[in-house]
């Protein structure tokens, strides 16, 4: 296998390439020997749609071999046929490896995850979709077949979070794998660069037929972060990714099928992967992020979560057998309410008149926010961080004042019954620099001056939404 890991192996990519040449339109897959590697290595070929019964074909084919690199083309097919190809490349120990402008998805997928080392094309792709049986004529995830996914894929040594990315796109749609998605999920591989040259013929002259019809990741969605902030509920799976930062966190969900959202906690560095948005709530430990594709349905919440903090008194309601949520809407539609305290072992909120005294503790607490606090579109700007335009919103909150190519940390509110005076320390376009601003708002407007300049005004972003 070093010959594959030197890119300049040329011969060797152009061998696989064109025995890939067949025609992919026969009703089972084609399972052939190719021609064996520089070290020994035999060439195994899968290609075209998986049918039952290919899987005793395989394993008819490969039984007798000692070392094996099994070469995948296909749209998948047959779920337990996958399944089966999978284990016994796993079990015989061969690596696995999918071509230029090759596609190897769903169950082809799974049986390219069987092999102890995994090598994929640049230009080849890989993918993956819950389980699914056919009812009159609709394609419908079935809980079963995920199961057997699940229990295949653990035998692997898959974790929790790399299952559940194998399974969350829906049977319409295909979660396609890639280097930084590997990364985020801990599944193991290789990525080598394909190379064309006039003596490398490549698949790229005759498209492979997928009858799935996948296509790439939508390059018209767009991501738009906001500090201070997160998205509850939609996770892809109750089991976070470990990143380094908020970047890598909305690369990964950026090139994630079916991801539309993300949290990144920072104390933790833990990643909450999400596949829709509604409610967006203040938390100073949080950045999230969200695709331009569901804006539209987002709320901000008047409130700011308090993590390990408990409020002390001024109770004037207990809500009991609740959920954390339901607690925080519960105080945001009351306007008599500042702040809670809500215990998770008792499901148990209490609701506050103040938000003032407060201590260290295990359980979470809330309060409302300034109503400066949120993301704020200029007139004749947008309220996403759209690529080619320098039309971005800015966002408030009691950590810091943020925009296009500049970020203030506060260092001190002043507050009036009309107004606010916030002080700032600002760094932007290589420049540190000292200074303050005056807010005020007028329901979902907001007044924003500086020192010597004229008032801006702005309009508050995500108020209605879901």
């Amino acid at each position: 296998m070093d010959c594959i890991r030197r890119i300049g192996c040329c011969r060797i990519l152009a061998l696989l390439t064109m025995l890939l040449m067949a025609d992919l339109s026969a009703s089972a897959a084609t399972i052939e020997f190719g021609q064996n590697l520089e070290d020994g290595t035999r060439l195994v070929i899968v290609e075209g749609q998986l049918e039952k019964g290919d899987e005793s074909r395989f394993v008819a084919l490969v039984l007798p071999l000692n070392s094996a690199l099994v070469i995948l083309n296909s749209p998948g097919g047959n779920l337990r046929s996958g399944i089966e190809i999978g284990k016994a490349i796993r079990l015989k120990e061969f690596s696995t490896l999918v071509p230029s402008n090759s596609v190897c998805s769903s169950s082809c997928g799974l049986a390219w995850l069987g092999g102890v080392k995994r090598w994929k094309s640049s230009t080849g792709l890989v993918g993956f979709h819950a389980a699914y049986r056919v009812e009159n004529g609709q394609a419908t995830e079935t809980g079963l077949g995920n199961a057997l996914v699940g229990a295949y894929l653990n035998q692997l040594g898959l974790s929790e979070s790399a299952i559940a990315f194998v399974t969350v796109a829906s049977p319409s749609s295909m979660a396609w794998l890639t280097p930084e998605t590997a990364r985020a999920f801990s599944i193991e591989m290789e990525e080598y660069a394909s190379e064309t040259s006039p003596q490398e013929p490549t698949l790229g002259q005759r498209p492979p037929k997928v009858t799935s019809g996948p296509t790439s990741p939508s390059s018209g969605d767009f991501m738009t972060w906001v500090t201070d902030n997160d998205i509850f509920g939609f996770d892809v799976s109750s089991t976070p990714l470990k990143t380094e930062s908020t970047s890598v966190g909305s690369e990964t969900c950026e090139k994630s099928l079916g991801c539309k959202a993300f949290t990144f906690h920072e104390p933790t560095k833990f990643c909450y992967l999400k596949t829709d948005g509604r409610t967006v709530v203040g938390n100073t430990n949080t950045t999230t992020g969200f695709m331009s594709s569901i804006a539209d349905r987002l709320r901000m919440s008047e409130i700011r979560v308090l993590e390990g903090t408990a409020l002390v008194g001024s109770d004037y309601k207990k809500l009991e057998s609740i959920g954390f949520e339901d607690c925080i809407s519960s105080c945001e539609h009351d306007r008599a309410c500042r702040g809670f305290t809500f215990s998770q072992r008792q499901r148990t909120c209490w609701m506050k008149t103040a938000a003032g005294r407060r201590k260290k503790d295990r359980i979470a607490s809330g309060e409302r926010k300034w109503p400066w606090e949120g993301v704020w579109a200029i007139q004749g700007g947008g309220c996403l961080n759209e690529p080619g335009t320098d039309r971005h919103p800015i966002q408030l909150s009691i950590n810091a004042f943020s925009g296009y190519e500049f970020r203030c940390d506060v260092t001190s509110i002043a507050s009036s019954a009309k107004s606010s005076t916030i002080d700032l320390s600002c760094s932007g376009e290589g420049e540190f620099y000292i200074d303050k601003i005056i807010v005020r708002t007028e329901g979902d407007q907001l007044f924003l001056k500086r020192k010597g300049d004229e008032v801006l005004r702005f309009s508050r972003c995500f108020a209605g939404g879901g």
